[in-house]
């Protein structure tokens, strides 16, 4: 008894099949256009948003300006939310390498080193293997200039200047990927970040070699400023020269303790810059411009802190030195000797530097002659303490050797993991105090186009679902009056009404389901078609039209409620059918 209303709705519309199909075919050309119009949106803009994510240039947020990140900093980016690879990356002048065969210096090209790791998004984009040590993949622009191919081996050269001669060191690398041009990398070669760092430290004078067995970091001496005994003659010079020549543009007369301890003489000027250093053979220039005019330049570099530990107990020195003579010439490591007046402090001791960051193995000697309080060392030592405070470098004493360990870099190769997170990405660094940027003016067009084409099918979705609910109700209300009499009869021989009023629940539920599978095979036909017109502009992977799973099951659970709503509205006509009354009308 429970499935007769169900059997009785299906005889009903298999005699009146030819009314039923219209109502389905009429129902179905109201629906065909939202699902071609809805296919149309989720497929050209899922369409849009595949061809951006497919490009890693999309997914990269970048970092124009170059800063100081620490490691701990470094961290706290990869844990920012949406982060799918980083990497941190020096200055770009300061991991150039030249790439030529093996074997051979020519044909060569130089090349900008970038470090890679494991899941690097550009890499796996263009199906290249990851480079891990001795390895290293290069541009198609590369592999043009110097003919190396996959599977051959490259050498990376980097060079320096070490006492006014240029000096070269080497590392073989086998070629395992080599990215295309339509990749958008020029000249740029991706290996470890061992190798990357190698090279800047060997560029920067702190390695005798890029490989990673090449020693341990050898600091150079830096210097902040220079003295110059007659500054009158900058006046004589042709306009420039200086200006051009120096690379201090601060200056200042001796102060009065510099002058009381004899430090400098008066009549000198102090060129400098605490916040820029360079090294002595980058003062090559103004040595000879100076020397040209009969002035004389010495070494600068302001006073450094450092604390002394020992049996539990802490004392700061000032250490300093008195300028030296700016002059040329094949100078060895300097010694890393001190004076100091205190004799109780004499012997080989680690100091912290200023910050303590940094730390020094210094021999101490007993001194009277020096002010309390003071370390004296020699001009150049002083210059290589202030490298090592510059680079944190630690003294290892086991190794009897520097260590970088609190190393910086000037940025990170960033990537989200999806075209939805680069925009929240960019504004999380923004928040961290770092400029970023990213294509996110790319993303938002194609997000502008998905919710213009969204309030499109709305409201085009609106109008056709209103006539096709229409529709529905009045057949169905339709149905009701004109099989009253048979309701009042199935009333009389005892069904009760609540089964009368599945009766056109029923036959919603059945035409909806012809209708929606009506529906849904046009509109699966059209997208083959669609396709097929246009197969010459689109991938292997994409479609112009279609629709995904949740959304059929969302037309469907939408259409079959609609459908039920209207069923419901003329259902309720059938409660107030009385038998004797529609009995009688025969």
């Amino acid at each position: 008894m429970s499935w007769l209303p169900f059997r009785l709705v299906l005889h009903q519309l298999r005699h009146e099949w030819l009314g039923a199909a219209c109502l389905c075919i009429a129902i179905s050309a109201a629906i065909i256009p939202l699902l071609m119009i809805l296919g149309l949106k989720e497929g050209t803009v899922a369409t849009l948003r595949q061809r951006l994510a497919f490009d890693p240039v999309n997914l990269e947020v970048r970092m124009p300006q170059t800063t100081r990140l620490t490691q701990e900093e470094i961290k706290t980016i990869r844990e920012l939310p949406g982060v799918a690879f980083c990497v941190p990356c020096p200055r770009a002048l300061a991991a150039s390498a030249i790439i030529s065969p093996a074997g051979s210096i020519t044909p060569q090209q130089e090349s900008y080193m970038v470090p890679t790791a494991a899941g690097d998004p550009l890499l796996t984009r263009y199906n290249c293997q990851v480079p891990k040590e001795g390895e290293i993949v290069i541009s198609a622009g590369i592999a043009e200039k110097t003919g190396l191919a996959i599977g051959d081996t490259a050498t990376v050269t980097a060079s320096c200047i070490e006492q006014g001669r240029l000096k070269h060191s080497t590392q073989e690398n086998r070629v395992v990927g080599i990215l295309p041009p339509e990749s958008g990398v020029s000249m740029q070669s991706y290996v470890p970040l061992s190798l990357v760092i190698g090279i800047e430290e060997y560029i920067e004078g702190l390695r005798i070699g890029i490989s990673q067995d090449s020693g341990g970091v050898i600091p150079q001496a830096v210097y902040h400023g220079i003295w110059m005994d007659k500054p009158e003659v900058i006046a004589t010079m042709r306009a420039g020269m200086w200006a051009m020549s120096c690379p201090f543009k601060e200056h200042r007369d001796p102060h009065e303790s510099e002058l009381h301890t004899g430090l400098v003489s008066p009549g000198y000027k102090l060129f400098y810059n605490t916040a820029q250093f360079t090294q002595a053979e980058k003062l090559r220039r103004t040595y000879s411009l100076a020397k040209q005019n009969g002035a004389t330049l010495m070494l600068w570099n302001p006073p450094l802190l450092a604390t002394l530990r020992r049996a539990g107990s802490e004392q700061q020195f000032s250490i300093t030195a008195a300028p030296a003579p700016l002059a040329f010439g094949k100078s060895a490591l300097p010694e890393y000797l001190a004076s100091c007046a205190d004799a109780s402090v004499a012997g080989v001791h680690i100091l912290q530097l200023e910050g303590d960051t940094s730390s020094v193995e210094l021999q101490i000697q007993h001194d009277a002659g020096i002010p309390a309080g003071e370390l004296r060392v020699s001009s150049q030592l002083l210059g290589t303490l202030h490298q090592i405070r510059h680079r944190n470098l630690n003294w290892n004493a086991q190794s009897g050797r520097f260590e970088i360990r609190n190393r910086t870099f000037s940025r990170v190769r960033l990537y989200a993991d999806s075209l939805d997170t680069v925009e929240p990405l960019v504004i999380s660094m923004e928040k961290l105090g770092y400029h970023a940027t990213g294509n996110i003016a790319g993303i938002r067009r194609v997000q502008n186009l998905n919710n213009q084409l969204e309030i499109l099918f709305r409201l085009i979705a609106c109008i056709g679902v209103a006539g096709a609910a229409c529709s529905l109700a009045l057949n169905l209300f339709n149905s009701v009056i004109k099989h009253k009499r048979e309701y009042a009869i199935l009333c009389t021989l005892g069904m009760p009404r609540r089964k009368l009023f599945l009766f056109p629940v029923y036959e919603a539920f059945l035409l909806s389901l012809c209708s929606l599978g009506l529906s849904f095979t046009c509109f699966h036909l059209m997208s083959k078609l669609i396709a097929r017109l246009f197969s010459a502009d689109i991938a292997n992977g994409e479609s112009l039209c279609f629709l995904s799973p949740q959304l059929h099951m969302s037309v469907i659970s939408t259409g079959i409620f609609i459908s039920l709503c209207a069923a419901v509205c003329a259902a309720i006509t059938i409660l107030k059918v009385q038998p004797s009354t529609a009995i009688r009308e025969i």
